[in-house]
């Protein structure tokens, strides 16, 4: 390197004295030091940079099918990439659904709660009892006897008539597995893994596996309905592929490859989460029947995209809708299905 020459702090590339930028890297040279203005500089220029992707795909997303149609022209760089806008409206989605449902406490239950106050009527109902035999004895007349086994059965029935055991295999449904009964002090004194050890002493793994966590679920009924929504979204990104796969079969005479209806997949589920993102925040405002219509709006957006960039008539079109709409319920149980059972063992 001659003495004229300079060298890139960032990479070591060496670059010639009248250069400015790096043709490496692209970084600036400077001695290392800058200046205040330079910084925000740099900072505003990445911040105008970002949002003018962000802009740009978000008015491009609006119109069915042009997003997707922009991308197989190789416009790549203009707009966020397929697989990273879908992660993040998924992400949106999910956690303002969250906020929603939970805070509204629709989903989920808190077993444990109302378990250990039947637990505690189930006490009283003990003492009442008790109290009820010892009185009895006291009266000598059948109609005051009567009269308070009367009031032994209604309290009973107030009560709900609580057994001295938590009939397991009736809170929770796993298959053909039955879940053993367990004593009502025992739930709630002892930790799941206790429990497994006292009540699953003769049970094969997986058993022992379930009934541990079924009494996790019951304990932790909150944590585990906002731990399996959470995987919701691991849930349709691992049906994504699938998804395209059948795509590529309705639309086999398209000739399109595999990665377009992939990148299709990405963009319309991107479009229904911020869609859908926008009903669940509205509905507080405008009630229930705006779930209607933003149902409404997904099948005509999907019915032009797919119509834009497969370039068939409206009833073909309106055909393969219908077929791939039947493909993607079964695609969208299974994988749901699959989540939830996974999420439950490993809770």
């Amino acid at each position: 390197m001659s003495s004229n020459s300079k060298q890139c702090f960032n990479c070591n590339t060496p670059l010639p004295s009248e250069a400015v930028y790096c043709l490496s890297c692209g970084q600036k040279h400077t001695t290392g030091r800058i200046k205040l203005r330079s910084l925000m500089g740099d900072f505003l220029a990445e911040q105008f940079n970002l949002d003018s992707r962000i802009l740009k795909t978000a008015q491009a997303i609006i119109i069915p099918g042009k997003l997707t149609e922009e991308f197989f022209l190789g416009k790549h760089k203009t707009y966020s990439s397929p697989l990273r806008l879908f992660l993040v409206t998924a992400v949106l989605f999910a956690s303002v659904l969250a906020l929603q449902l939970f805070q509204d406490e629709k989903i989920g239950g808190n077993n444990l709660t109302e378990m250990i106050h039947e637990n505690e009527r189930f006490h009283v109902l003990l003492k009442l009892d008790s109290i009820h035999l010892e009185q009895k004895g006291l009266f000598k007349n059948t109609t005051v006897n009567n009269a308070l086994d009367t009031v032994s059965a209604h309290l009973r029935e107030i009560l709900d008539n609580p057994s001295d055991s938590i009939l397991l295999s009736e809170e929770i449904q796993i298959a053909n597995f039955n879940l053993p009964n367990i004593s009502r002090d025992d739930f709630e004194n002892m930790s799941s893994t206790e429990l497994r050890d006292s009540y699953g002493k003769d049970m094969q793994f997986w058993e022992r596996l379930l009934l541990t966590q079924g009494v996790k679920s019951i304990k932790q009924g909150d944590n585990l309905a906002q731990y399996l929504f959470g995987k919701t979204t691991l849930a349709l990104f691992f049906m994504m592929p699938f998804l395209a796969f059948f795509l590529k079969i309705v639309y086999i005479r398209r000739k399109k490859f595999y990665v377009e209806h992939l990148i299709f997949s990405f963009h319309y589920h991107a479009f229904l989460f911020l869609l859908f993102t926008l009903v669940t925040v509205s509905q507080s405002y405008l009630g229930g029947g705006v779930i209607g219509i933003g149902f409404f709006v997904a099948f005509v957006y999907l019915f032009i995209s797919l119509k834009r960039i497969y370039q068939q008539g409206w009833f073909r079109t309106l055909l393969k809708i219908c077929i791939v709409f039947f493909i993607y319920l079964i695609l969208l149980v299974i994988f749901m299905s699959i989540t939830a059972a996974i999420g439950f063992l490993l809770f």
